[in-house]
């Protein structure tokens, strides 16, 4: 749906994917970090829209990724009742030859909880993300590259609340207050859909979220 929404009718996308993971736990007791790298090869064949001719048919493309990756780096400290969790990834892609985008995702979040009783664990977190897309080739007459990570169209800013209650050992309940700045909609929606909200984004959101899970 969010591909169509932009005039794209994907037929068929794939392609190698390889990667790894590197964990360490160090000597400080309780803290372990990391990092992770993905490469991608991916050709995508399908319909698109003419940006020259919007209103005319569909015309058939083929796009070879020259670059898609993710950089992970993240760290988990936990003592006690207290866990801390961080984490920084980027994700990078260029498609096209003599014309096409790039975009630059880069995204990074700050975690905290505690647990006050058995039963009960409350926290916080904070998580930023942006994203710049570029375009160049014949596409860029007609579609705007976005590098102000600075409008609404390119992040998101979110400030969290949370509440976890443990039912038993099987079943809890998470509650969660979202303060967010931005939708960051451009190519890469963080939540935001166009399909859902006809009447456009709004700056700036809030959101109570109620989140149960079961595990055995």
């Amino acid at each position: 749906m969010l591909l169509q929404s932009q005039g794209v009718y994907l037929k068929t996308q794939g392609g190698l994917q390889y990667g790894a993971d590197l964990r360490w736990k160090t000597p400080l007791k309780g803290l372990l970090v990391g990092l992770s790298r993905i490469n991608q090869d991916i050709t995508a064949t399908g319909l698109t829209v003419n940006q020259l001719d919007p209103a005319g048919p569909l015309e058939a493309f083929s796009s070879t990724s020259k670059a898609v990756w993710t950089n992970q780096f993240y760290g988990q400290y936990g003592k006690g009742k207290l866990r801390i969790d961080s984490e920084y990834r980027r994700f990078f892609t260029n498609f096209g030859a003599s014309s096409g985008n790039t975009n630059d995702v880069r995204a990074w979040y700050v975690s905290g909880a505690y647990r006050i009783i058995k039963k009960i664990e409350v926290g916080s977190y904070y998580s930023h993300y942006t994203i710049e897309s570029v375009y160049y080739g014949p596409i860029a007459l007609v579609v705007p590259s976005q590098t102000d990570t600075s409008l609404p169209a390119n992040h998101v800013y979110d400030k969290v609340i949370t509440a976890r209650v443990d039912i038993n050992r099987f079943w809890n309940v998470k509650l969660e207050g979202h303060f967010m700045d931005g939708y960051g909609v451009s190519t890469y929606p963080d939540g935001f859909y166009p399909q859902v909200n006809p009447q456009g984004f709004k700056n700036n959101t809030n959101a109570l979220v109620i989140k149960t899970g079961l595990h055995f």
